[in-house]
């Protein structure tokens, strides 16, 4: 009787030793799937990362000097026309002044704007890939989770900057 005690007590003890393994083998490369995910997914604040570009203070200088230019150019013309002009047509050419005056400057600071989100976007790209993400999303776009890789990027266009 003390010899089956033991026997049972050894088997059971196998058995549960078994299951343990087993649960590790089974269960591992879903822990290994899961701290995957985590990493695979990421964001970047587009709007520090455009606003803290390296080139940036360039940009706003040619397009200030810009502004300035347009605004001289389209008031001095502004300026004949209204004195040759008086009461609602006066009116309707200072609306279409700075709706012109609008325009223009959208379509230059879009343009000028162009090359940093693109040379953005590259360095996303590339932080991505060393980082080893799959996707990278705008932060707005994010309610929960995901990595944080803002810094990483604004830190690697600094030192390409550096290197130019």
């Amino acid at each position: 009787m003390f010899k089956e005690n033991k026997l049972i007590k050894i088997l059971a003890l196998t058995l549960v030793l078994s299951l343990g393994i087993g649960a590790v083998v089974v269960l591992s490369p879903m822990v290994k799937a899961k701290s995957e995910v985590k990493k695979a997914v990421a964001y970047v604040d587009f709007g520090k990362l455009l606003k803290n570009h390296p080139k940036r203070d360039e940009v706003d200088a040619e397009f200030n000097q810009y502004y300035q230019n347009l605004k001289e150019e389209l008031g001095s013309e502004l300026q004949s026309k209204l004195e040759e002009t008086s009461g609602d047509e006066r009116q309707k050419l200072l609306q279409n002044y700075n709706q012109r005056l609008n325009e223009q400057v959208k379509q230059r600071q879009a343009e000028l704007l162009q090359p940093l989100k693109e040379d953005i976007d590259a360095t996303i790209k590339k932080v991505a890939a060393k980082e080893e993400v799959a996707v990278v999303l705008h932060k707005e776009s994010v309610v929960y989770g995901g990595n944080d890789l803002t810094d990483k990027v604004l830190k690697a266009m600094e030192e390409q900057t550096e290197s130019n």
